[in-house]
């Protein structure tokens, strides 16, 4: 089957048509290491893919305005809480947290675990360029979150639609 111009147009107008593991643009959350898979640039705005790497820990609950976040685990074992529902998820698990419902999640396994967030529509990117630090070691775990990195992930919050609970 050949691409028609369109298509192959379609494609290179795309943010990125391939990642190859352990690159793309990452950064050090409160205790995750994010690595973007796709952005709002790369699909019209639709989504936005970031790639988690959890430490044992967990986040703090918080809720976004603009946008639903699916959570799909690959690795390790993660407790999601949405709204007042808490559930033990595994490996292959998918969990929706939709907008305007508080949520959280914390690794509570002995290794980290590793998962795909997705928000629709895409926005929340700006939120992780904004609030958190450049990861430059893509093999790494995050460091412990410091009071400048909590005093910027507030202040972040407003502009991009994210409450903390």
């Amino acid at each position: 089957m050949r691409l028609s111009e369109m298509q192959v147009s379609s494609l290179s107008s795309a943010e990125h048509l391939h990642i190859p593991s352990g690159e793309g643009q990452a950064f050090w959350g409160p205790g995750d290491r994010c690595t973007f898979l796709v952005t709002g640039r790369g699909n019209s705005g639709g989504c936005f893919i970031v790639h988690c790497i959890v430490a044992p820990s967990g986040g703090p609950p918080h809720i976004h305005h603009r946008e639903d976040e699916f959570f799909y685990l690959l690795e390790g074992e993660l407790s999601v809480t949405v709204g007042d529902h808490t559930v033990q998820i595994s490996k292959g698990n998918f969990v929706t947290a939709p907008r305007g419902v508080v949520h959280t999640y914390r690794d509570v396994g002995a290794d980290n675990a590793q998962m795909l967030a997705v928000f629709t529509p895409a926005g929340m990117e700006g939120w992780f360029q904004d609030a958190l630090d450049p990861a430059g070691d893509q093999c790494g775990l995050a460091p412990p979150p410091t009071a400048e990195l909590n005093a910027r992930m507030l202040a972040a919050g407003p502009k991009h639609g994210v409450e903390w609970a």
